[in-house]
């Protein structure tokens, strides 16, 4: 997947103003980016939505944003409800534009892309964390994931290092969340995320992954969002997966300290207010009053800032 800031990176990378007098010039300039076939290896090995998350989490590492041009490109059409084809058109056009060399991964697994696509060494481990088979993925991942964003790390449980081992065994455990007693319930895991994680987070972007229940495995746009976490990862994005169960009593201290602190930015407000008719709604939290919990997400953001997801 080729989310459109990235794909704008690499036409910026190689744009000379006007066009290349002739492709063979072009070509001779352009920068090499690695093409990566995630349609291919998500069939070939079954990948699924958490062993794909390590692979977008990847692409959004070694695709750094200080970097000339990115890294590597997906093509990942499996998720791209109104394009599926767009990662291969934009291959066949830049290519023909002289304006990329395009070089397959040679090979389309999950190891294959670890291994052959880092080339400046940017993984440096792995965050590992686990889910409880019922509803701790819906904190769990997110958090792994921000905590993955902030300090270079694949998101990884014991099961997926054990399936790809040839890759993944080798890399040091640099956070164990599995330890942090605050994982064990959605209140607390994100209250350590909010203490922990957040200062370090992007204050111009937000990113909601919007996988959680009912929808976690009915909705496809719940596994959809996942194709732009990339882009989250890249820009150290505090990533939230805010379920509608995750309300929080307005008489609780939680909610009155973030009422007040929402309050004080007209945008929280207006945000939250059109997000919690998509997402946040519940019987006994009306989408007039504000979600505390993306509140505190979001608290402190510049003025302006993107929120995707």
């Amino acid at each position: 997947m080729l989310p459109h800031v990235v794909l704008l990176s690499i036409l910026a990378a190689v744009d000379a103003a006007a066009a290349p007098p002739n492709v063979a010039a072009a070509h001779a300039g352009a920068p090499e980016v690695l093409f990566f076939d995630m349609d291919s290896a998500v069939v070939a090995e079954s990948l699924d939505y958490e062993e794909q998350l390590v692979a977008f989490v990847f692409e959004g590492l070694v695709n750094h944003a200080a970097a000339p041009h990115p890294t590597v490109m997906f093509d990942a059409g499996y998720m791209n409800f109104d394009w599926p084809g767009s990662d291969a058109y934009w291959n066949t056009w830049l290519t023909g534009q002289g304006r990329v060399t395009f070089k397959n991964v040679s090979s389309a697994t999950l190891c294959g892309l670890v291994a052959g696509a880092d080339p400046e060494k940017r993984i440096k481990g792995v965050v590992l964390y686990e889910t409880d088979g019922e509803r701790q993925e819906e904190w769990a991942v997110p958090i792994a994931t921000t905590v993955g964003a902030q300090q270079q790390l694949l998101p990884v449980t014991k099961a997926i290092i054990a399936k790809h081992s040839s890759c993944l065994a080798s890399l040091p455990v640099v956070m164990d969340l599995t330890k942090n007693k605050a994982m064990a319930s959605a209140d607390s895991a994100w209250a350590w995320a909010f203490e922990k994680l957040l200062p370090q987070a992007s204050k111009t972007v937000a990113f909601n992954l919007y996988h959680y229940e009912p929808s976690i495995h009915t909705d496809p746009q719940s596994n959809a969002t996942l194709a732009n976490v990339d882009w989250a990862v890249q820009q150290k994005a505090f990533i939230v997966s805010i379920p509608q169960h995750a309300w929080i009593s307005p008489s609780s201290s939680m909610h009155k300290s973030q009422v007040a602190s929402s309050e004080a930015n007209p945008l929280i407000v207006q945000l939250n207010t059109c997000v919690s008719q998509m997402n946040f709604k519940t019987p006994t939290f009306p989408n007039t009053q504000i979600n505390p919990l993306f509140s505190k997400a979001l608290e402190n953001m510049d003025p302006l800032f993107s929120a995707y997801g």
